[in-house]
């Protein structure tokens, strides 16, 4: 008969641990370099009374121990919900101390697990599934060096995270840029060590906890990835499914700010537009607990950039400070300045971009483009479409600038009919070189960007 995990409370949720004490593990490692011993099962377990049924593996590889975890077909299976969509940690105990070792870390609703490398393994099973987990938890050598074997024996332990016990938390309400915005900030410390386990297949990302933008409001989390491309760290948002979604508007309509602060240095910043860039999906309301995609910036803060020109055999910053900014409202819609220039009637809209050496930095030798779109507004009803008056774009500074008028038939079909959602952007995509730009447009650390618009 199959026993019952434990519970126990782990970072706000309710969690099943179920720890497998191996055996005669020297024997057993000198039988797998033999080639004869491949894989170890440990007993059956369900994650609660009425939950999962599984199994821990254990596989023997050339020099490392492989952690893994199955699904069998259990007694509750009828009632549970499917696909599997619980996150789970392996790990091996150091039984002196109780901490961990070789952790694998397994979420089945990040796409790069459930859809590829996990496909067949969180689906009701028949019999068994395949099993999910890593070839490369731990090395040979480490269990002798970290002295993890104790009377002949190791011990494995399983973490499944089964739901939230405590109360959720909540994003900051403040005034930005214009707009009523929810800010949530969210400490990692110790940065460096999660970018080895990543590079060391240890660790596949971060999550922050998961947070409501405000009363009623969507909730959402920050997931970070330690090297989402080489030598970048990448941070990106993550819908989730809360307690209000049935009375919210979907998909998703608030643009956001993610930003990276790194100790003695301005914030880096990257905003997102549903629409933009990013598949529809990730906007669309959750059916599960969390969205099958996420949104952000996979070169959200470079591995360079945290070490520092000055420190690049140094130790990285002990904490980076990482944050979401979601504007909810704008509380004054802006509005473009009207004069006469000759005999038309031209509106004319600044926009000064701040910090930009922290927020162009990392676009080394590359060209920088302008766009501009329309965007839905209240008067569209009383307005004639498409939209007829011609638009120029510009850098300016005191006594420089650069001047382009966007060709409307170089525009995506649409641009200029009457919008429905997010706008088609239209301008410049290689403007001008980064050299350039900062060498002749930024001033106080500042760009001014200024859009002039014909109306007559």
């Amino acid at each position: 008969m199959p026993q019952v995990a434990g519970p126990a409370i782990r970072d706000q949720q309710l969690v099943a641990e179920f720890i497998w004490r191996v055996p005669h593990i020297e024997r057993k490692l000198q039988l797998a370099q033999a080639g004869r011993l491949s894989h170890l099962l440990s007993e059956r377990f369900y994650s609660s009374a009425q939950g999962y049924l599984l199994q821990m593996q254990v596989k023997f590889q050339n020099t490392s121990l492989g952690l893994y975890l199955r699904l069998l077909e259990g007694r509750n299976d009828a009632s549970l919900k499917w696909p599997f969509d619980k996150r789970f940690h392996l790990l091996v105990l150091d039984p002196r101390e109780g901490v961990g070792h070789g952790a694998v870390s397994v979420d089945p609703m990040d796409p790069r697990v459930g859809q590829e490398a996990c496909s067949a393994s969180f689906w009701r099973p028949l019999a068994q599934n395949d099993a999910c987990g890593s070839a490369n938890a731990l090395s040979y050598d480490q269990l002798y060096e970290k002295k993890l074997i104790r009377y002949g024996a190791i011990l494995l332990k399983a973490i499944i995270y089964l739901e939230e016990v405590l109360p959720p938390r909540f994003a900051t309400l403040t005034f930005q840029e214009n707009y009523m915005s929810a800010r949530f900030e969210w400490l990692v410390p110790d940065l460096p060590s999660k970018i080895n386990q990543f590079r060391e297949g240890q660790l596949a990302f971060l999550d922050s906890d998961k947070f409501y933008l405000s009363n009623n409001g969507y909730r959402m989390m920050l997931r970070l990835y330690p090297e989402k491309a080489r030598g970048f760290v990448g941070l990106y948002a993550v819908l989730t499914r809360g307690a209000y979604d049935a009375e919210l508007r979907w998909p998703f309509p608030h643009a956001y700010s993610l930003e990276a602060s790194v100790e003695g240095r301005p914030p880096l910043r990257r905003t997102t537009r549903p629409g933009h860039g990013c598949p529809n999906v990730a906007f669309q309301r959750p059916d599960r607990e969390l969205s099958e995609w996420s949104c952000g910036e996979g070169h959200m803060v470079a591995h360079e950039t945290l070490l520092g020109p000055e420190r690049q055999d140094g130790p990285l910053p002990l904490g980076v400070r990482f944050a979401i900014t979601v504007f909810l409202q704008e509380l004054v819609s802006p509005v473009a300045s009207l004069r006469l220039e000759g005999s038309v009637l031209v509106a004319k809209h600044s926009w000064i971009l701040k910090d930009a050496t922290a927020n162009l930095g990392l676009l080394k030798e590359q060209l920088i483009g302008l766009h501009w779109s329309l965007q839905v507004g209240p008067h569209d009803d009383a307005l004639q479409w498409p939209f007829m008056s011609s638009i120029s774009l510009s850098l300016e500074t005191g006594t420089t600038s650069l001047v382009r008028l966007i060709d409307r038939h170089q525009c995506p079909i649409g641009t200029f009919d009457r919008p429905t959602g997010p706008g088609q952007y239209c301008g410049f995509p290689t403007l001008i070189t980064l050299t350039t730009l900062f060498s002749e447009y930024i001033q106080r650390d500042m760009v001014h960007i200024k859009a002039s618009i014909s109306l007559s």
